[in-house]
């Protein structure tokens, strides 16, 4: 702490003149004279009466002239130039003419208001009383938690001690490979690399990007065989599924015969389906391979329709052609043998001659 000291000694001219030539100091000049002295001991910090050491921030240089102290790492520079601050490059500060200044980089602004940060606009900051903060557009949330993401309710997203996630909802999967869709395979719906697509049988093809019935679903096709047998034998060609059953095949034999069957069958529940069978379009020559057509059970109790091969001097050709369209229901048989306990009179329930149009109705 400085306090304010007393002139000390008498003016320098007043002492010079009462030590001049000729001239006989009394004590009292004596004193004034070695008082000046003792300021500058005093200055120096070199004084007997004085606790030792230099005054805060002094010291005797090599010459012993008082010259300034500068502190350890204090930022305090002193050379022939004189006491200045020192600065550490590139970090910030600098010295010139004008003094001490800050030296702004990127994102920072000087101005007269002082050091501050500087935003690009339109880019999510900005810069207030109370600092910078982020300007939170559509998505965005702030609040005491941080930054966040604001999804709109019902949506599909969900935000999370983990992070953004999607939401799935039905037909939609989630797992490592990212997000997919959950095909219900017994809906006809496949999901694989290529995308979601239907899943579907022979009978419908993809053509221009729309599903369709194939080409090849709407080609008749056949089935046939040839029997050589010494009586005559009766052969399936239908058996009756689950379901009620039509089917409407053109079978034809030996010698030019042909004809239109067509049967319709309640669904097969054993014993006591309800059916009828018509034969239309009908030709036979002299020399035929089917004498009649029947409809019956087999040994299981399963619906079925048989044709009895009544010729056995000839190797009987014999063929079924059909529309997969017109079979709903009904398994076609390619002329087999029968399934049957007990011999073939069990299985009748009703019997159509070939020789003409005709049908038959009943349970």
């Amino acid at each position: 702490m400085s306090k304010i000291v007393t002139p000390v000694g008498s003016p320098v001219e007043k002492l010079k003149e009462v030590f001049g030539l000729g001239q006989v100091p009394l004590a009292s000049n004596f004193s004034d004279l070695i008082d000046v002295a003792d300021v500058g001991r005093k200055a120096a910090g070199l004084s007997p009466e004085q606790p030792a050491g230099q005054g805060q921030g002094m010291q005797l240089d090599e010459n012993l002239k008082l010259a300034v102290l500068p502190k350890v790492d204090g930022g305090i520079n002193v050379d022939a130039s004189g006491v200045g601050i020192a600065v550490e490059t590139n970090k910030g500060l600098t010295v010139g003419p004008a003094g001490l200044a800050v030296t702004p980089g990127n994102g920072i602004k000087l101005d007269t208001a002082g050091v501050g940060v500087a935003v690009v606009a339109n880019r999510g900051l900005a810069v207030g009383t109370d600092g910078l903060a982020i300007m939170p557009g559509s998505g965005i949330s702030l609040g005491a938690a941080g930054v966040g993401v604001a999804v709109a309710a019902n949506m599909g997203l969900t935000v999370g001690a983990d992070g953004l996630a999607l939401k799935p909802g039905s037909g939609i999967s989630l797992g490592t490979a990212g997000v997919g869709v959950s095909a219900n395979a017994g809906r006809a719906i496949l999901v694989d690399s290529g995308g979601v697509g239907i899943n579907y049988d022979p009978t419908l093809q993809v053509t221009n990007n729309k599903l369709g019935v194939s080409d090849s679903a709407l080609q008749r096709r056949t089935l046939s065989t040839t029997l050589n047998t010494s009586t005559a034998i009766w052969k399936q060609v239908m058996r009756i599924g689950a379901n009620q059953a039509y089917a409407q095949v053109y079978i034809t034999s030996l010698g030019g015969q042909r004809f239109v069957l067509t049967v319709c069958c309640d669904a097969n529940t054993g014993y006591g389906t309800t059916y009828s069978v018509s034969l239309t379009n009908v030709y036979r020559g002299s020399v035929y391979g089917i004498g009649s057509v029947r409809i019956g059970y087999d040994w299981y109790g399963i619906t079925c329709v048989d044709v009895c091969v009544t010729d056995t001097t000839h190797a009987v050709p014999l063929s079924m052609n059909y529309s997969v369209s017109d079979i709903q229901g009904v398994q076609l048989c390619p002329f087999v043998d029968l399934i049957y306990n007990g011999g073939n009179q069990n299985r009748n329930i009703g019997v159509i001659g070939t020789g003409s149009n005709g049908s038959i109705q009943g349970t």
